[in-house]
């Protein structure tokens, strides 16, 4: 590449930079000291490439800041300095382990790079500095491996910096994201495009003209660990008691006709949530275990959820016992209130409205704390015999393993927001306007933001949830009824979205849904728990949950659009600007923003 259209690819870059992103334009360093680049190529024993000598003459790297100059996938470009002390580190590492690995393709110490950029995990990407055909092509180096990849031909600087460059100008993804500018710092944000029309799941199901298939019999069950009993062949598995109802009634509780329940085995119940014909729809078994109906689910805990047990638990008792993969769970409630609640990770902590209630006898199972010298599966039966002990319900395990009555059943709408972090999306400005802005604005700016997603990932289609979300901006609150029209059209699309979360599960199902059409609808079901969330759950959960949803690179700009000027107490700006400076040092521009007491109308993103 010639050194003009370098030059007018960084004049691109820091055009936009300077308009959009103030902080990450003024991360990038003056330009190298030619003297100090001289020496550079003497210590590695290289000729730099020209596109290099040439960026390394427009900016000396960018300085390694919250904020800063990043590419998409995080990497930052290094200073001369910067440069040969990462080749120097590279190759002191690959020398201290000895000979390559079979299946390494390192060059020996000492090859013929130069490392021009680092990612957030440290491994560096590096400049092919060897003369021939792939002269200044980039590679990468693996810290954690100490293997250097150098391609025979692929990209190279200059035209890294010119596509970046026609990125900003042209608002065209670059490594699957496109930039957005916000406050003075440059966010890459993952383009996600939603399909216009995603097929429907269950209408492809529906329409499958060939027989279900035949249940599985005759195939035995692995025995169990003689050690442990029956608890050992689960993986996951909950557990759901209820006091003196019947079977039917305990049906019923889980939203389900008993008329529809058929008998079948673990086995022929697995396979039958694993078909596709069925809508990968999931499915229990109930029991009897003394005086209590019990459900048994496999890979699902609805009757753990607690809205669910507010239902089962209406005028009598209901236990629910939960175990994956050594994690054991158990909570106990009267009446819709929570009694107990244990968790083996947090033995000394129960919870609910009697959390003393138990513990003598956990401790004396050996369960609070819990026996870490024993298999964690033999917490399940100890934990059993306490519930024996305490309420006379008697599992017999070994039944599990043949019929019992079975069925499908439809998921409760969300009344609780999803556990997960949205770290991703936490920015220090967003943070302080969800913490300060008053409840009304907030909620009025959710509902706009709701009804963004609404419009992206295609519901805005249906009138049930156009109508709901009409409702919610006049700030009008309601308990969504299951069975009502909105209801039954937020279950439709959280079936669909789950039948193609599973889709690939059964191998007959060959490619009739493609991967943008499961996506698709996996987001529609993000934005109907959504909708839901404005209606039972915190707000702040509310607003974790929507911003992370957005599929629009421009979501920052649009909130704080939606939400207007919040006033921000001047102790909140002293806390952030500490802890900007405690994890790199708070920036002049970010400074400016926060003491402007509100976060203004935000720049555009690319194009």
């Amino acid at each position: 590449m010639s050194g003009e259209r370098l030059a007018e690819s960084w004049a691109r870059i820091e055009e936009w930079l300077a308009a959009y992103a103030v902080e990450a334009y003024a991360s990038l360093r003056p330009p190298a000291d030619p003297a100090a680049v001289d020496a550079a190529q003497h210590a590695i024993g290289v000729t730099f490439p020209d596109e290099l000598l040439g960026s390394l003459a427009r900016h000396d790297g960018c300085d390694d800041r919250p904020g800063g100059f990043r590419l998409p996938r995080g990497q930052r470009p290094l200073s001369v300095a910067e440069i040969v002390g990462g080749w120097q580190q590279a190759v002191s590492a690959v020398r201290e382990a000895g000979p390559r690995r079979p299946f390494s393709d390192n060059p020996a110490p000492g090859s013929r790079w130069a490392p021009i950029m680092r990612d957030p995990i440290g491994d560096l990407y590096v400049l092919n500095c060897q003369p021939g055909e792939a002269y200044g092509t980039i590679g990468k180096h693996r810290s954690h491996y100490g293997e250097t990849q150098l391609p025979r031909a692929g990209l190279r600087l200059g035209d890294l910096w010119e596509t970046l460059a026609e990125t900003f100008r042209l608002g065209q993804p670059f490594e699957g994201r496109l930039p957005a500018g916000f406050e003075g710092r440059l966010y890459w944000e993952a383009v996600r495009r939603q399909h216009p029309a995603p097929r429907s799941p269950l209408g492809l199901a529906a329409a499958e003209s060939g027989p279900l298939p035949a249940p599985v019999v005759g195939v035995p069950e692995p025995a169990p660990d003689p050690e442990v009993g029956w608890i050992s062949g689960y993986d996951n598995v909950t557990l759901t008691f209820v006091h003196r109802i019947t079977q039917a009634e305990l049906f019923r509780r889980f939203g389900v006709d008993p008329a529809r329940s058929v008998s079948r085995t673990r086995r022929q119940l697995l396979e039958l949530e694993r078909t596709w014909t069925e809508g990968y729809r999931p499915a229990l078994r109930v029991g009897y275990a003394g005086d209590w109906a019990f459900a048994v689910e496999e890979f699902h805990s609805e009757g753990g959820r607690p809205e669910r047990l507010r239902r089962l638990s209406a005028g009598t008792w209901a236990a629910a016992l939960h175990y994956a993969a050594g994690h054991l769970r158990l909570t106990v409630v009267a009446d819709g209130t929570v009694v107990f609640g244990y968790d083996n990770h947090r033995p000394e902590s129960p919870t609910g409205t009697e959390p003393d209630r138990f513990l003598p006898m956990l401790r004396a199972a050996g369960l609070a704390p819990p026996d870490h010298d024993r298999n964690p599966d033999l917490d399940v039966p100890a934990l059993l015999d306490v519930l024996r002990a305490e309420w006379g319900i008697v599992l017999d395990g070994r039944m599990l393993a043949g019929a019992l009555p079975a069925a499908q059943y439809r998921p409760l709408l969300p009344e609780s927001p999803p556990p997960g972090d949205w770290a991703a999306r936490s920015e220090p400005g967003i943070r302080v306007l969800l913490a300060h802005a008053p409840e009304p604005r907030l909620r009025s700016a959710l509902v706009a933001q709701a009804r963004r997603l609404a419009t992206e990932t295609g519901l805005d289609g249906y009138p049930e949830l156009a109508e709901a979300l009409d409702r919610m901006a006049t700030g009008e609150r309601w308990r969504i009824d299951e069975d009502s029209p909105c209801g039954l059209r937020m279950h439709e699309i959280l079936a669909e979205a789950q039948a193609a979360r599973h889709w690939d599960q059964d191998p007959r199902v060959e490619d009739r849904l493609d991967p943008a059409e499961r996506a698709a609808w996996g987001r529609r079901a993000g934005a109907v728990e959504g909708i839901v969330g404005l209606l039972c759950w915190p707000l702040p959960a509310v607003a974790r949950h929507l911003l992370t949803q957005r599929l629009s690179p421009d979501w920052r700009a649009e909130f704080v659009a939606d939400l207007g000027p919040v006033t921000v107490p001047g102790t909140a700006l002293q806390e952030l600007l500490a802890a900007e400076v405690g994890t790199g040092g708070s920036t002049p521009a970010l400074r400016a923003s926060l003491e402007r007491a509100r976060l203004r109308k935000p720049r555009r993103t690319a194009g």
